[in-house]
């Protein structure tokens, strides 16, 4: 560990200390996936609390009275950021115990692209859960918060962080041989381009919620990477739009991990249903 890092987790872990001594164990997560994170770093010791529900994505944030409550008991409070729940920063970033993720020096970024997947300068694309190496580093993160807030548990949450760890990089691909271009109705998915041998060549749309404009659509119907590209659609995505598109491969990819049961289980599935789509086997 670099002098850098270390001085990072030591300061970071005093101010844990000083901020936490008078509430309760109570490790909550903001979303999905850093749920599915905390939960398995957490597994035989404590029972981390979901913020947000699963149904609904950071994007769309409404807090209640409950979550107030939940927030103001917590020791712990884990979030990815104002770049993808804005709507929790005013609950969470004045309080000293919750780690925004985008925060973090330590974290894999990358910038948010055009609809031609080119770079914009000074933006950060908030789905930063999705790289493996950022999935990792947030089970450590917890392992190693949670070993100065409570110390007798120490070797417990870094164990289980050690094996979070582990099953992770299992899961990740041993060589990627080509790489292979795909359409996404919204850009959300290049943290998994570099593992996965992935490259955007076109986005729908800059917001998930706004259909895509008729010039668009006629620009990659006569740019066609390949005669039925594959295509990474969400759910709410305009079924008549993209039948405009045909022949296209599609799969419904839910970067949220809403219905799995564990991180790497859902990483996993995100993995395969990517690579069957390039590969030309759905």
């Amino acid at each position: 560990m670099s002098l850098c890092i270390r001085y990072f987790w030591i300061s970071f872990c005093l101010i844990i200390m000083t901020t936490s001594v008078a509430q309760a164990r109570l490790l909550v997560a903001s979303t999905q996936p850093l749920y599915l994170i905390a939960q398995a770093v957490s597994a035989g010791i404590e029972q981390p609390m979901l913020l947000i529900p699963a149904q609904q994505d950071g994007h769309h944030v409404q807090i209640k009275p409950e979550d107030r409550r939940r927030v103001q008991h917590a020791d712990l409070v884990l979030w990815v950021g104002t770049e993808y729940e804005a709507g929790l920063s005013s609950l969470l970033s004045s309080k000293p115990n919750a780690i925004a993720l985008t925060s973090l020096p330590t974290l894999q970024r990358l910038p948010l692209r055009n609809l031609d997947g080119q770079p914009r300068p000074n933006t950060l694309d908030p789905h930063v859960w999705l790289a493996p190496y950022n999935a990792i580093f947030t089970a450590h993160l917890i392992a190693h918060i949670r070993a100065v807030q409570y110390p007798q548990d120490a070797a417990k949450y870094q164990r289980n962080a050690a094996i979070f760890a582990a099953k992770m990089q299992q899961a990740m691909p041993r060589t990627v041989l080509n790489i292979r271009p795909y359409w996404a109705y919204h850009d959300a998915y290049q943290y998994l381009e570099q593992p996965l041998g992935l490259q955007l060549a076109a986005a729908l749309t800059p917001d998930p919620e706004l259909p895509p404009t008729a010039r668009r659509l006629q620009q990659l119907m006569q740019q066609r990477p390949s005669a039925a590209p594959c295509m990474f659609i969400e759910a709410h995505a305009p079924q008549a739009i993209i039948q405009r598109l045909m022949p296209v491969k599609l799969v419904m990819i839910d970067e949220t991990m809403r219905d799995a049961k564990d991180f790497v289980t859902g990483w996993q599935q995100l993995r395969d249903q990517m690579r069957e789509c390039v590969d030309g086997k759905s």
